[in-house]
């Protein structure tokens, strides 16, 4: 959600702008941009095709689309998903990159797991899509002793088991040593478009510096970034979430992969040196 008055700022920075090159991630600001000076493109979505996927009409998001893109010197699609979908729909400038999201270097911190039997965390929204029904369904064959606390809260409406709690949003700084108390984490995602093709959870890269056993949702978004790493389950298999969560438990650490916004703020000034070359 942009703030109030995001548009009337953005102009105000056009009119005043001296630079090489825009890089714009709202689409709906690109047609200010001044002719002539190159833009490149940030992509975590493709409108029009989960316009399609909800049952609406996906021409008006197709058009602005295609008019961005038309004007793009260059894109920068959040993952692999993403610009495949973006190829598939739209004529898009040669350069084009796939750069993930990331975290922050302190994210990483010493474990110090629970006491007590097996604790598990998710945190983040207890949206619909999350896959958090798979979750809940699950809980009864968890290993014994094994229990879920969901930071962040329930999906609305769900009577949660004995062996799962909820507790409320943590800040964001305070996240990691919340983190590092668990014995394994949980990213279920349902096989939705956003699920399957458009994400680089923000979640996964935190969860990825910790050392932590990651049991996930086995969907090409989740295999593009954990290859092995990750335990996969199939998603809306509680049975399958079950036997993976026992497969994490048993490993008891994963391999550390930190990746950082430097790293990626790096990335990105590379692909904008490219885009400007002759």
């Amino acid at each position: 959600m942009w703030p109030p008055g995001a548009g009337v700022w953005f102009r105000w920075q056009l009119a005043r702008w001296s630079g090489d090159v825009v890089y714009a991630r709202a689409k709906r600001y690109v047609a200010r941009v001044p002719a002539g000076v190159p833009v490149v493109v940030e992509a975590h979505e493709v409108d029009s095709a989960l316009a399609e996927e909800r049952g609406g009409d996906p021409a008006p998001a197709r058009a602005l689309e295609a008019a961005v893109y038309a004007r793009a010197a260059g894109v920068v699609a959040n993952c692999g998903g993403t610009l495949a979908l973006l190829e598939a729909t739209h004529a898009l400038p040669p350069r084009r990159v796939v750069l993930h999201n990331a975290t922050r270097a302190d994210r990483a911190v010493a474990r110090a797991p629970a006491e007590g039997g097996p604790l598990v965390g998710y945190t983040g929204s207890p949206r619909a899509y999350k896959g958090l029904a798979t979750v809940l369904a699950s809980l009864s064959a968890w290993p014994a002793g094994a229990s879920l606390e969901l930071v962040g809260g329930a999906p609305e409406g769900a009577v949660l088991p004995p062996n799962a709690r909820a507790v409320p949003p943590v800040p964001y700084g305070a996240l990691p040593a919340r983190l590092a108390r668990y014995h394994a984490l949980l990213l279920p995602l349902d096989d939705t478009l956003f699920g399957r093709a458009l994400t680089s959870p923000l979640k996964l890269w935190d969860y990825l510096a910790t050392g932590i056993p990651i049991v996930a949702a086995d969907l090409p978004s989740t295999r593009e970034i954990g290859g092995y790493i990750l335990h996969y389950y199939r998603p809306g298999d509680p049975a399958s979430l079950a036997a993976a969560l026992t497969r994490a438990l048993a490993a008891g650490t994963s391999p550390v992969r930190l990746r950082t916004w430097d790293d990626r703020a790096a990335e990105i000034e590379a692909f904008l040196a490219g885009c400007l070359a002759p």
